[in-house]
C-alpha cells in the first residue's frame, strides 16, 4: 500500500469518526454518561460561560475534544492490533 495513500486514509478516517461520534453525542445526550459536576462548572467557571449560548458552544467544543481523543485513542490500538497480526489484503 503507498504510505501516503495510507496517511490519507487515516487523516480521513479520523476525521469521520470524530464528527460522526460528534453528531451522535449531541442529538443523543443520554447515551453517553455526563461528565462530573464538578468539571462541568470547572469549565464554565473557566471559559466564563454564563449565557446559553456560550455555554452551547463550550459543549459543543468539549463534545468534539472528547471525541477526537476517543477517535485518536481507538485509531491507535487498531492500527496497533492490525501490525501485530500483520493483516493483509
Amino acid at each position: 500500500m503507498n504510505k501516503n495513500f495510507f496517511i490519507f486514509s487515516i487523516i480521513i478516517w479520523l476525521i469521520f469518526s470524530t464528527l460522526s461520534l460528534s453528531y451522535l453525542w449531541l442529538h443523543h445526550p443520554d447515551a453517553i454518561p455526563r461528565p462530573p459536576e464538578k468539571v462541568a462548572l470547572f469549565l464554565t467557571d473557566f471559559f466564563d460561560a454564563k449565557d446559553a449560548d456560550s455555554i452551547g458552544v463550550l459543549e459543543v467544543y468539549s463534545v468534539f475534544l472528547v471525541t477526537s481523543l476517543v477517535s485518536s485513542v481507538m485509531t491507535f490500538f487498531g492500527y496497533k492490533i492490525w501490525k501485530k497480526f500483520k493483516f493483509k489484503f
